[in-house]
């Protein structure tokens, strides 16, 4: 199979960007994840759905949800009012405080570098 090919093919996944889906879902972890299991799912997602890996225009969307799930689920508070009161009760503790999506994602991964 010629690179073109793979391209093409890698190009044509189809993307689900339901971002009213379940944080745990989003992330394809179980509720009793560990913090390292969330945050080893979250990169795994992550640099599969950057839109500088990924051209697909829904790839910018699923990465965007990805970092939100991972915002809170790899915060205790915000993990503790997300299984509690869902999304609702996260977005009135301020959400993700600002932070940006690709701003997470650069802490997550220049801070880790050497993985």
């Amino acid at each position: 199979m010629s690179s073109a090919t793979r391209v093409r093919s890698f190009h044509t996944t189809r993307i689900s960007t339901d971002i009213n889906k379940d944080y745990y879902e989003l992330l394809g972890v179980p509720r009793s994840a560990s913090a390292e299991e969330i945050k080893t799912a979250y990169r795994k997602l992550a640099l599969k759905y950057h839109p500088d890996r990924n051209p697909d225009p829904k790839a910018a969307e699923m990465f965007k949800s990805v970092a939100t799930a991972y915002n809170v689920l790899s915060n205790e508070e915000k993990r503790h009012a997300y299984d509690q009161f869902g999304a609702e009760g996260v977005d009135q503790m301020g959400g993700m405080g600002g932070m940006s999506p690709e701003d997470l994602f650069n802490q997550i991964f220049c801070t880790y570098s050497s993985f």
